[in-house]
């Protein structure tokens, strides 16, 4: 699926990811975290990131993508390459009402606000589908009120409460979830 891209003009790709899209990947999952968690996660955690350790971590799941037991998308730019990317699988506590999960989803900041968020998220959902998960559920932090207004806007309602424990503090998350995720596939 092509769609202009508002920060370079230029057409956006969501394809299946590839091994070859893994430091990508990587540099999306950094680069987002330190520009959307500021303020809402430990500064020396942030400041602690790095490309290769996050690489590491994306090697596994498109293995698992590849396998077929999760889901990885990206969002490429013709110019940029890589500029947001989506997972997702089964719901990770087993939840009656939420077989699916939308793992992970981030895109670069100077990529958003331009429909690639709702593209990767369509992608999941098909996917979620085509594995029998017809409803999904997504976490976010209580505070990123960017995120929030974005599930929102795709139709996602709050519907979960919880707090993990992450690195020696608690993080109060928001689950939203959509209930037949069919209503993300583009109406053609």
């Amino acid at each position: 699926m092509k769609r202009p891209s508002r920060a370079s003009n230029e057409d956006i790709t969501v394809r299946a990811a590839t091994a070859a899209d893994e430091a990508g990947i990587a540099r999306v999952h950094v680069d987002t975290w330190r520009t959307t968690y500021p303020g809402l996660m430990p500064d020396d955690f942030l400041a602690q990131l790095s490309y290769e350790g996050s690489e590491r971590q994306w090697v596994d799941i498109a293995a698992r993508a590849e396998a077929g037991t999760q889901c990885l998308y990206v969002a490429v730019d013709d110019r940029d390459g890589i500029v947001g990317f989506a997972n997702g699988g089964p719901e990770r506590t087993r939840d009656p009402e939420f077989p699916g999960e939308l793992y992970a989803i981030y895109v670069l900041a100077s990529h958003q606000g331009c429909g690639i968020g709702r593209h990767l998220v369509q992608a999941v959902a098909d996917w979620m589908l085509r594995a029998s998960h017809t409803s999904m559920l997504v976490w976010v932090l209580t505070g990123n009120q960017i995120g929030r207004r974005a599930y929102e806007a795709l139709g996602a309602h709050p519907c979960r409460e919880r707090r993990i424990p992450f690195r020696g503090l608690t993080i109060d998350e928001v689950g939203y979830g959509w209930s037949d995720a069919r209503t993300l596939l583009p109406k053609d």
